[in-house]
């Protein structure tokens, strides 16, 4: 027969037993489950984080580019067969004026060039006097990275002393983390990870402007 003192030794001793050892593995390894679930929540929207990060200054700076383009060709002028405007499909070469004059007194034609090379749309230009004793100055400027394609279309006929009435531009640029994350291969929907801008620009100096 087990008396009343017995009875609250054995609840004490009860009371008082620590963890088992397989009571520990199991508190680990639960423990070590949520981190490592918490660790992956996290790695998720950090990437979720900068991948949108970088498509919006992507997107940003598509837009620059397209408004930057855009404002330059409006200002475009004729003058004769030493400053012709060419475009074609997937370039476009056009001559600006400097509103300031040089030392000499005469406005300074500036040469601007379009085109794309390795996905790097880039901007040239080449500025120019009827002082014969200046020379050319020739600057060269990355504008965007991971462009897919850039097209040029015209309305109105291109002469010596004539522009465009206007012209359409079609830019699609792809982002670094879109290239990293889609699958580019022949047959994979590639372009669903493109950018697409277009813009219709008006040439302001179309016909009551020439440079002589």
């Amino acid at each position: 027969m087990i008396g009343p003192h017995q009875l609250e030794r054995r609840e004490l001793n009860a009371s008082l037993r620590g963890y088992t050892l397989i009571e520990m593995i199991l508190s680990v390894v639960i423990l070590m489950a949520l981190m490592l679930g918490l660790l992956h929540a996290f790695d998720r929207g950090s990437s979720a984080w900068e991948n949108g990060t970088r498509m919006a200054q992507q997107n940003l700076t598509g837009r620059v580019v397209m408004d930057i383009m855009s404002v330059e060709l409006s200002e475009s002028v004729a003058g004769g067969t030493n400053y012709l405007f060419n475009l074609t499909q997937n370039e476009v070469t056009f001559y600006t004026l400097n509103a300031k004059n040089d030392i000499a007194g005469y406005f300074q034609a500036r040469e601007i060039r379009y085109h794309v090379d390795e996905g790097i749309l880039i901007r040239t230009e080449t500025a120019t006097s009827p002082n014969a004793s200046q020379g050319p100055q020739v600057t060269t400027r990355k504008m965007c990275n991971g462009v897919q394609q850039l097209k040029f279309s015209q309305v109105g006929s291109i002469s010596e002393t004539m522009l465009p009435q206007y012209v359409d531009i079609y830019l699609e640029v792809r982002t670094d983390s879109d290239t990293m994350s889609g699958d580019l291969s022949a047959g994979s929907n590639a372009g669903r990870y493109d950018r697409s801008y277009a813009v219709r620009t008006y040439l302001m100096n179309r016909e009551r402007y020439l440079h002589e």
